[in-house]
């Protein structure tokens, strides 16, 4: 058998989110081999696991409009991304989340794959495929949004300035989605994978390719299936969790309203809630809860890997997710689930779909800081209740989304024909 090679490319493999996916993709596909040699070109981290094979130049080392340029159209990206998949001339071309090192990456990718052929894969991490700056909300508005979904060329941002960070930057992210179209339009991918089926509906939606759309939950870091808190885990502290991206996006200002309602009543005194993350919001979040919540009932902690998360996380009751975007797949439902705790979550997108899929957990009516500070008035009361929901969930969790499962399924379609 040909010992086929696959390059994988994304901004980064060390963080969070897509990083951990991007990460653990390549970990277990070493691991699993289905006979192929596996290279990486994302940005260089002082990261063991991962050996980077190209190191790419990425725009948030940069300020100003040198980073707004960058993110339009990175020229160095291009060339050293060109060259070298001349140089090693992969089979197949596995792009997750390429974000800051800006379209020139598809360029790239493109002029290769019309010279020597390859198939193209994308796992698709957020909904750049249906808006410009990838998170289907309208900031200006203050609501989700999935017009831009059917359109081959994304063009409202330029009146709308939708994005989060204003004009300029809404205006700088609708010219590098003109340019991603353009690449898409010509068929550049060849098959996407999505984490959820809410995703995979919106991929579908655009293309119309039901059977080049995959849905593939995201992979289980094996360090969360050590020692599951869910059947040994440590006794329950009177204490809610919220864990991520600390940024408006997460609506963790939601999470501190309904929190302080809770300590209205005076069962719940001792109640606390931590804060777990970084983000742009960090600051003013701080500032708004020292002036409604008592400093005893909350806490603030930076970002926390996967091997430090769940032991800060496991002695809680109940972990709450709020956010205002549709999310693509809600890792936070499964790493609480594996931490055997409770999860409450926001009822729209891939974040009540992973509630529901596993069975475990509930939703409150989004936006609604009364209805959260119902759902987990009631959730603390029962927690005892929820043990053998948690069980199983977990159970679900380790036979349908651990490394080797995930691993076969990437493998399959890295053979399936185009």
């Amino acid at each position: 058998m040909k010992n086929n090679k696959v390059l994988h490319i994304a901004e980064a493999a060390y963080g969070g989110g897509a990083e951990s996916v991007f990460r653990d993709t390549i970990l277990y596909l070493k691991k699993y081999n289905g006979g192929y040699t596996h290279l990486v070109a994302c940005k260089k981290e002082s990261n063991d696991e991962i050996v980077v094979d190209l190191p790419f130049e990425v725009t948030n080392n940069h300020k100003g409009i040198k980073a707004l340029l960058l993110s339009i159209y990175s020229r160095r990206n291009f060339a050293i991304l060109r060259d070298y998949l001349v140089k090693v001339k992969p089979d197949i071309i596995h792009l997750q989340n390429y974000g800051n090192l800006s379209p020139a990456v598809l360029h790239a990718i493109s002029k290769y794959k019309q010279k020597y052929g390859a198939k193209v894969i994308h796992t698709v991490h957020t909904y750049e495929y249906a808006c410009s700056h990838y998170a289907a909300y309208d900031y200006r508005k203050d609501k989700r949004c999935l017009d831009c979904q059917h359109s081959e060329f994304k063009y409202k941002i330029f009146y709308r300035g939708c994005s989060r960070k204003g004009w300029m930057h809404s205006w700088g992210k609708g010219v590098a989605a003109l340019i991603a179209d353009f690449f898409y339009n010509k068929n550049l991918v060849d098959e996407w994978i999505t984490p959820s089926r809410f995703l995979y509906d919106v991929m579908v939606g655009r293309f119309g390719k039901p059977e080049k759309v995959h849905v593939v939950r995201n992979p289980v870091n094996k360090k969360l299936l050590e020692n599951l808190s869910v059947s040994n885990g440590p006794v329950k502290e009177n204490l809610i969790v919220y864990f991520g991206r600390v940024s408006e996006e997460k609506n963790v200002k939601l999470l501190l309203q309904s929190f302080a309602l809770l300590l209205k009543d005076e069962g719940n005194a001792d109640l606390k809630l931590k804060i777990i993350g970084d983000g742009d919001d960090k600051a003013s979040l701080e500032a708004f809860a020292a002036t409604t919540i008592p400093v005893q009932n909350i806490e603030f902690c930076p970002f926390l890997p996967v091997s430090a998360l769940k032991a800060a996380i496991e002695k809680s009751k109940i972990a709450v997710l709020p956010s205002k975007c549709f999310e693509t797949a809600s890792l936070f439902v499964v790493e609480a689930v594996l931490a055997g705790v409770y999860p409450i979550v926001a009822n729209h997108g891939a974040m009540s779909e992973m509630i529901g899929y596993l069975g475990c957990g509930t939703t409150f009516e989004s936006e609604s800081e009364i209805d959260l500070c119902r759902k987990m008035q009631y959730a603390l009361c029962h927690a005892g209740d929820y043990i053998n929901g948690l069980k199983q969930a977990a159970s679900l969790i380790v036979n349908d989304m651990a490394g080797q499962q995930y691993a076969n399924s990437i493998n399959n379609i890295y053979i399936s024909e185009s």
